[in-house]
């Protein structure tokens, strides 16, 4: 069951009247994390669901179950899915127009979009980062009694100010609890690259295939587990999770259209101290940062070098 955390804010207006905003928030995103464009997962049609093939969910076993599933269902079939969402309870103890309602789920689901943004949560569906997850919900509760009506609730007006704030610390919370993402959890460089494909997997294959001088008969110096308990400091360390997000963050805007091909290798020699090559690509560019810290790990932190 997903974690709730209620936050709530309350400004007196000029007129005397304390406007208050409570919003009650879960924080499940780290099984179904998407953003607007991402492939879709199902179709549905004559109230039936279809499933397509889709980025893995959940894990590869999970993936080559749903990616074979052909047959129709009356329900999308939630075996194939682990629980997890973002639901918003927003109360405001004024009356609100019906327009304003509508606002108000505009501007709290722009809320909830930044709040994942900050948090650098990433989409399962895509390489880019989660607006939200793809079952996420509002409810707006307003008290129609009360002679204080509000006819705006955009991000320029007060009621949208504490719309926006309330929303973005309770859902930071929310996701804090409920997927332990936090700044703290995201100061790592798997966590700022895992969407492209740098995983603990693929930086001990460099390791392991790279060079022979970590081979003792015919083996690998370290396995996995001691690999990645000697490099955790520097996985850590502001250095490495900082050039990470810069190597993030370019493959961004180039996902954007922001920047070309050729900006991204003018930035190579300020990244790694050198020209790239010519016919340089996306995977090749991520190549080359897992190279760099790879051999980091293995020459500069085992003997002592500083980064």
């Amino acid at each position: 069951m997903d974690n709730m955390v209620i936050e709530t804010s309350c400004v007196t207006l000029s007129n005397g009247f304390p406007l208050t905003v409570t919003a009650a928030v879960t924080g499940g995103i780290d099984q179904n994390g998407a953003r607007p464009g991402d492939p879709a997962c199902w179709e549905e049609y004559d109230y039936s669901y279809r499933m397509l093939h889709c980025k893995d969910v959940a894990s590869s076993s999970e993936h080559n179950e749903l990616s074979e599933k052909t047959k129709v269902n009356t329900s999308p079939d939630n075996s194939l899915f682990k629980p997890g969402t973002i639901n918003i309870m927003l109360h405001i103890n004024a009356a609100l127009t019906k327009g304003t309602m509508v606002r108000a789920v505009i501007t709290g689901s722009e809320a909830k979009a930044a709040a994942c943004g900050e948090l650098l949560c990433p989409s399962l569906y895509s390489e880019g980062i989660a607006t939200g997850s793809g079952t996420d919900g509002m409810i707006i509760i307003c008290d129609p009694s009360t002679p204080f009506v509000l006819t705006a609730a955009g991000k320029d007006s007060q009621l949208g100010e504490m719309i926006g704030t309330t929303i973005m610390k309770a859902l930071k919370k929310a996701i804090g609890l409920q997927t332990d993402v936090t700044p703290a959890y995201q100061h790592n460089v798997l966590k700022r690259l895992d969407r492209f494909g740098v995983t603990e997997e693929r930086l001990y294959a460099i390791y392991s295939h790279d060079s022979m001088m970590d081979f003792l008969n015919g083996k690998p110096r370290y396995t996995k587990d001691q690999f990645f308990v000697k490099a955790a400091s520097v996985l850590n360390s502001g250095y490495w999770t900082g050039k990470a997000s810069m190597v993030a963050h370019l493959l961004d805007q180039l996902a954007w259209g922001m920047l070309s091909m050729d900006d991204v290798k003018e930035m190579y020699p300020m990244l790694f101290g050198q020209k790239c090559a010519d016919d340089l690509d996306k995977e090749s560019f991520l190549q080359a940062f897992c190279v760099e810290l790879v051999d980091y790990i293995r020459y500069g932190y085992e003997f002592g070098s500083n980064a």
